[in-house]
């Protein structure tokens, strides 16, 4: 982030779906993302990334379906299938400043929305995929139609 502070999101375990509907009522704060030291990681965030070029040849590389939003949690979910570990080198500092490719929120929440559907029906259950648009329906529905403008004050 701009100010030095750990990212939120730059990395994770593999997404459960009780996570997905806990973070959506119970935000994690930037405090608890702190260095995950040797923890075993699912993914990281694509902007930071480095791969040797053989996994990323051997895994296909990015599924050009994916326009924006987890392609790189799709490439992670790939290199674990082929049984490589995942790491983060906290010897290395990156600024992020996250957002910056569309400026309006309403059509990256849309283009967000997309890619997780596809992401969870190509690594998830039929079951687990209907589950997660059932529940996350009410805060889509929210964040897309009845959300105000977010540089008007709402009362």
């Amino acid at each position: 982030m701009p100010d030095g502070l750990p990212q939120p999101w730059a990395y994770g375990k593999k997404e459960r779906f009780w996570q997905l509907v806990k973070n959506k009522f119970y935000p994690v704060s930037v405090s608890s993302f702190k260095s995950p030291g040797n923890q075993s990681l699912m993914w990281v965030s694509g902007a930071a990334m480095a791969i040797r070029r053989e996994i990323f040849e051997e895994t296909g590389g990015f599924d050009e379906k994916f326009f924006m939003y987890f392609e790189d949690k799709d490439l992670c979910y790939r290199v674990k299938e082929l049984e490589y570990k995942i790491v983060i080198n906290n010897e290395i500092k990156v600024i992020h400043f996250g957002g910056k490719s569309l400026k309006e929120n309403k059509e990256r929440k849309k283009l967000y929305y997309k890619s997780q559907n596809y992401y969870w029906r190509k690594h998830y259950s039929l079951g687990s995929f209907i589950l997660m648009l059932f529940i996350r329906w009410p805060y889509k529905f929210y964040n897309l139609h009845m959300k105000i403008n977010q540089n008007l004050i709402c009362f």
